[in-house]
């Protein structure tokens, strides 16, 4: 759908150019005499009137049935010619929006009918460049926009069109070098080349030097210093569009503010970095700020000191403000410094003041837990599930090795007459708790359960095959394996964790290896871009990655993925799961597996003996 609604709006900004703004425009150039001559003839001609008022309120078929009429009446009229052209390609993404909303074209068809409609509107592409031949020769202006206008269109419907969309947008800067221009020609290059900045710079420059006191301009020279590595560069851009900001009334721009904050953080202006990360996460609502602020202050105590003293001496204007940075006060606390009492005793604090909280709730859970007080943390992550409804209480038990709740509640879940509005992950998950709870028996019956109400899918066939296997069964598991593998692999999403694992149970020892470390590659990427506390979005898990080549056979590379996921996670209650979990029973005798185990959760072994 998405793509419907991408055609059926062409942006009323190009719908506008050859109407009233255009041509607005055309009569402020200094070539004024031929459009008085020529335009004024049409400009107050009922049906050309109300073609305009139909495009600036986006009544597609009122403007092509307006404009059509004005042809008939003046059939030279070249600004109406360009605007049918516009007007004809916007009704045909309404009616095009208007049959997808009805059924008839849905996701199985759409391309075939945007290709069919992109022929037509290279038709209007076509009237639409007669027009523009129509318009006086001197009003570069308005050729300038309506070849701007043809491009957008060009590229809208007809991507594959570059040679055509190009020469549209070098069209419209031969007719009028201006800033729209080049910024236009700018937009769609940095589309086509994953390294854009060599072909946009002299466009950008050109830009400047035609409006060097546009925000814009300057925050796109800016980010090109920052591309080319010129940091002095950025920083005399960035501090020239601050002044823009300043003195115009604008809003702060977050991205190029995070670039700056990134800038510090790289030269070692750590004061600076924080300022500004302070700075962009009191006007936005963002949470990258955050999470870069963290990035820049873990295990740094006497950055995150900078920072809590910069927080304290805040002024707020109400008290919902403090309690905000309260919160960001004990995030500091806890993730960056570690200083789980004082996290604590600032979240107890805020939650006598914000009963019911699930956030504050779940933070004071989290903190105990970290101490070692597991007994209270269970308490207040149970709460916290309570209120806002979540499964992080489930996560948690799961986490403590606890899996006997977890599939009770499940149980209670298959009792119900409402089981059918399961899928296959909801028996798959309860499969794989049996599985790590070395119950390979009750995985077997929640899968025959899944299988008996037609759901399937690569995950279900895979645990089968593994309880099948762990029950000594493992002639019997091989077809599981192949369905498993084949599902994956015919998926468009397929499941990593299965295809490498079926690979190696049905003897395919050299592409399970090969996949390994290719998501190894994968994952390596992944850590250079990492931001740190927000490991639960990576696609690829260490913990996983682990557990692959531990079953590999792998130990010394699962133990270095192993210890990163241990300094990466910081949660010391997942002790109870990898006690558990019978992926890692092939290293688990190692004396270095004990020693990691000891040197990243010996507090929380001390506390629970």
């Amino acid at each position: 759908m998405n793509c419907i609604i991408k055609f059926r709006t062409l942006t009323v900004a190009l719908l506008l150019a050859i109407g009233f703004v255009l041509c607005a425009q055309a009569q402020e150039t200094s070539v004024t005499s031929i459009n008085s001559e020529q335009y004024n003839k049409w400009k107050d001609s009922k049906p050309f009137v109300e073609g305009l008022k139909a495009l600036e309120e986006e009544e597609s078929r009122t403007a092509f049935d307006s404009f059509t009429q004005e042809l008939k009446l003046h059939p030279k009229n070249g600004y109406a010619m360009c605007n049918l052209a516009l007007s004809s390609s916007m009704k045909l993404g309404d009616e095009l929006y208007e049959l997808f909303l009805s059924g008839e074209i849905d996701m199985d068809n759409i391309d075939e009918a945007i290709s069919e409609a992109g022929k037509k509107v290279r038709e209007d592409a076509r009237q639409l460049e007669k027009g523009i031949s129509m318009l006086p020769p001197e009003d570069k202006v308005s050729q300038c926009a309506a070849y701007r206008a043809l491009a957008d269109m060009l590229t809208r419907w007809c991507e594959d069109d570059t040679v055509w969309i190009m020469q549209a947008y070098n069209n419209a800067v031969m007719c009028h070098p201006c800033k729209d221009s080049y910024f236009a020609r700018m937009s769609y290059i940095s589309e086509q080349h994953e390294d854009f900045v060599q072909y946009i710079e002299d466009d950008a420059k050109a830009a400047y030097a035609l409006a060097p006191d546009d925000a814009a301009v300057v925050k796109v020279m800016a980010l090109i210093a920052k591309e080319n590595g010129d940091v002095p560069g950025f920083m005399r851009y960035y501090d020239q569009y601050q002044a823009l900001v300043k003195s115009q009334s604008l809003e702060p721009d977050f991205d190029l503010d995070m670039v700056c904050a990134q800038m510090y953080g790289d030269m070692g202006m750590t004061e600076d970095a924080i300022d500004m990360y302070l700075n962009a996460i009191s006007y936005s609502e963002k949470t990258v700020a955050l999470e870069k602020l963290v990035t820049l202050l873990k295990d740094d105590d006497q950055a995150a000191t900078i920072a809590l003293m910069k927080i304290n001496q805040m002024q707020f204007a109400d008290e919902g403000d403090g309690n905000v940075w309260s919160i960001v006060k004990g995030i500091i606390l806890k993730d960056c410094m570690k200083d789980y009492d004082g996290a604590l005793a600032l979240y107890s604090g805020l939650l006598e003041d914000n009963h019911g909280n699930s956030y504050i709730t779940k933070k004071v859970g989290e903190c105990l837990l970290m101490l070692g007080d597991v007994a209270r943390g269970k308490q207040y992550i149970q709460a916290a599930s309570m209120i806002d409804g979540s499964s992080d209480y489930r996560m948690l038990l799961c986490n403590l090795g606890e899996l006997t709740p977890v599939l009770d509640y499940y149980k209670s879940c298959n009792a119900t007459a409402d089981f059918y509005k399961y899928g296959s992950g909801f028996y798959a998950s309860q499969a794989e708790l049996h599985l790590l709870n070395r119950a390979p028996s009750q995985a077997l019956e929640v899968l025959d359960l899944g299988f008996s109400k037609d759901n399937e899918s690569a995950l279900m066939d895979y645990y089968y095959g593994i309880g099948l296997k762990n029950l000594g069964r493992s002639d019997e598991a091989i077809p599981y394996f192949e369905k498993a593998l084949a599902l994956s692999e015919d998926e468009e999403e397929g499941d990593y964790y299965v295809t490498i694992v079926s690979n190696l149970e049905l003897g395919n020892i050299q592409k399970a290896q090969a996949e390994l470390d290719t998501l190894k590659q994968l994952w390596d990427a992944e850590q250079k871009e990492r931001v740190p506390g927000v490991t639960q979005d990576e696609i690829i898990k260490p913990y996983d990655l682990a557990c692959l080549y531990s079953l590999m056979g792998d130990s010394t590379t699962a133990l270095e993925v192993l210890k990163t996921h241990f300094e990466q996670s910081d949660i010391a209650y997942n002790f109870g799961m990898i006690e558990k979990d019978w992926r890692l029973d092939p290293v688990r005798s190692l004396p270095e597996f004990q020693q990691l185990i000891n040197t990243y959760y010996s507090q929380w072994k001390n506390n629970n003996p």
